[in-house]
């Protein structure tokens, strides 16, 4: 997917279509997942981690002042979240 057209379906999913943000879930999950499995090596966490990540991202879409920064923007959500995961298994341990 261009950056451009990126930047079009979040403009649009900012703007409340969630079918535009559906198209940004369908896009990216691969590359959250792939993220998120490779901090925390464990598939279902990962997989509970995309999703939160793009739970996230919708709630706080409006926050996202320049939308053709969505890729970085997820992948730091992403990133922190992975994170959070890990801390919390050292803590649990």
């Amino acid at each position: 997917m261009s950056p451009e057209s990126t930047r079009m379906l979040v403009e649009q999913a900012q703007s409340g279509d969630e079918c535009a943000f559906e198209a940004l879930v369908n896009q990216y999950s691969t590359m959250v997942h792939g993220l998120a499995l490779s901090r925390v090596h464990d598939w279902a966490a990962a997989d509970d981690l995309a999703q939160d990540v793009f739970l996230v991202a919708w709630s706080n879409l409006s926050r996202l002042r320049a939308p053709g920064a969505f890729l970085v923007w997820i992948r730091r959500i992403a990133r922190n979240a992975s994170l959070n995961w890990i801390r919390a298994q050292n803590y649990r341990r």
